[in-house]
C-alpha cells in the first residue's frame, strides 16, 4: 500500500553494504524528504544489519521503507530484481527511480520536482561533468539518436527516472527473455522504441553523487561477470535488436561513459589483480572481446598472463602518475 501522496519513490537496490545503506540514507534523506520523495530500502543481505539501520530512520522520517528482497537474487543478473520493483511500485507511484548504494541523493534533486507533472517516458538526470559529448539538456523523440547517444549511459543505475505507465507498458510488450536478459534495461526499451515515439528528457542536474562509503573489493568473479554481461550478453543484444538499429549497432558495441568502460587496459589490470583474468577467460570470451575493447586482443592476452604482483606493481604507478599530475600540471592549467 503506498504511504503517503508522493509522485515519486526512490529504490535503494542493496546486499550486503550496510554502511553504503547508513551513509545513504544519512546523506540522502533530507534532500528526498524536502522533494516529496519516498524512499524504499530493497535489500538482499543474508543478514539483518541494512534493515536495523534502517528502521531507526524509519522511527524519524516516515517516507522511509524497507522492503526484503524474497525472489530469484542472481549475481550475474538483476533483471528479475528490477522487474519485481517495477511491477511492485508502479501502481502506487507516477514516477520510480532505482539506485545502487554506490550513490548518495544531492542537494540539486529539489529540480526534478518541476518534471513530474510532465509525461515524459523517462528522465536521465545526469551531471555536466558527465556529459563526455556535451550534448547538453535536450528532448529526444528519435529512437535511433537516442539509441546511439546514451545507450551506454541507460544501463547505470541512478541515472533513469521512469514514468510508471511507461514501464508498465515496456514490461508487457517486452518482457524478459533471451534477448534482453542480462541487462533487460535498457535493452528493452529500444525493442519497444522500434515501435513507438520515444519521449525523452535528458536533463543536466547533478541530482546523484558518489556514496564516501567503502566500495566492496573487486573479487575474481568480478571480471567473470564482466566478460559475460559487457561480453558476451550486450553483444548478442545488440545484435538481437530490431533491423531499424543496424547502422547504429557496430558503434555501441565498444562501451565508454565517463566513468565506465568495462574492457579498457585499466579495468582489464584490476581483473588480473583480483584473479580472475587468465587465459583461459580470455580464450572463451575471445570472439566478444574483440568487439567490446578498444584493446587488441594480444594486449588482452598479455595481461591475461601478467603475474598477479606486476598488475598491482602497474595500478600502483597509474594511480601515483594520476595523482601527481592533478597535483603538480594539472591544477595549474
Amino acid at each position: 500500500m503506498k504511504p503517503n501522496n508522493s509522485l515519486m519513490a526512490a529504490v535503494l537496490i542493496t546486499k550486503n553494504r550496510a554502511q553504503a545503506v547508513k551513509t545513504f540514507i544519512k546523506k540522502s534523506i533530507g534532500y528526498l524528504t524536502e522533494a516529496g520523495i519516498d524512499l524504499f530500502v530493497y535489500d538482499s543481505s543474508t543478514d539483518n544489519t541494512t534493515h536495523a539501520i534502517t528502521a531507526k530512520y524509519q522511527k524519524i522520517y516516515p517516507n522511509v521503507h524497507y522492503r526484503r528482497h524474497t525472489g530469484e537474487d542472481n549475481p550475474l543478473s538483476i533483471d528479475k530484481k528490477v522487474l519485481s520493483i517495477y511491477t511492485m511500485y508502479a501502481k502506487d507511484y507516477k514516477w520510480l527511480w532505482l539506485l545502487r548504494d554506490g550513490l548518495t541523493v544531492s542537494h540539486k534533486i529539489t529540480q526534478i520536482k518541476k518534471h513530474l507533472q510532465t509525461n515524459y517516458d523517462f528522465i536521465i538526470a545526469d551531471s555536466a561533468k558527465r556529459d563526455i559529448r556535451h550534448l547538453g539538456t535536450k528532448i529526444y523523440t528519435n529512437n535511433l539518436q537516442l539509441f546511439q547517444e546514451q545507450v551506454a549511459n541507460l544501463n547505470t543505475l541512478g541515472l533513469i527516472i521512469v514514468n510508471s505507465h511507461f514501464i508498465l507498458r515496456v514490461i508487457q510488450e517486452v518482457p524478459l527473455s533471451p534477448a534482453t536478459y542480462g541487462l533487460w534495461q535498457p535493452i528493452a526499451f529500444f525493442h519497444y522504441y522500434a515501435r513507438h515515439t520515444p519521449n525523452v528528457l535528458f536533463l543536466i542536474s547533478k541530482i546523484w553523487k558518489p556514496n564516501s562509503a567503502p566500495t566492496a573489493n573487486i573479487s575474481h568473479f568480478w571480471i567473470q561477470k564482466l566478460c559475460w554481461q559487457w561480453g558476451e550478453r550486450w553483444v548478442n543484444m545488440i545484435n538481437a535488436l530490431p533491423q531499424e538499429y543496424n547502422s547504429c549497432k557496430q558503434g555501441a558495441m565498444i562501451v565508454k561513459t565517463a566513468d565506465f568502460e568495462p574492457f579498457s587496459g585499466r579495468t582489464l589490470l584490476a581483473g588480473k589483480q583480483a584473479g580472475g583474468l587468465n587465459f583461459k577467460l580470455v580464450s572463451k570470451y575471445r570472439k566478444y572481446l574483440k568487439q567490446v575493447s578498444r584493446e587488441k586482443i594480444l594486449f588482452i592476452y598479455l595481461i591475461a598472463v601478467l603475474p598477479v604482483f606486476w598488475a598491482k606493481r602497474i595500478i600502483r604507478l597509474q594511480e601515483n602518475f594520476r595523482h601527481f599530475m592533478d597535483k603538480h600540471i594539472y591544477k595549474t592549467i
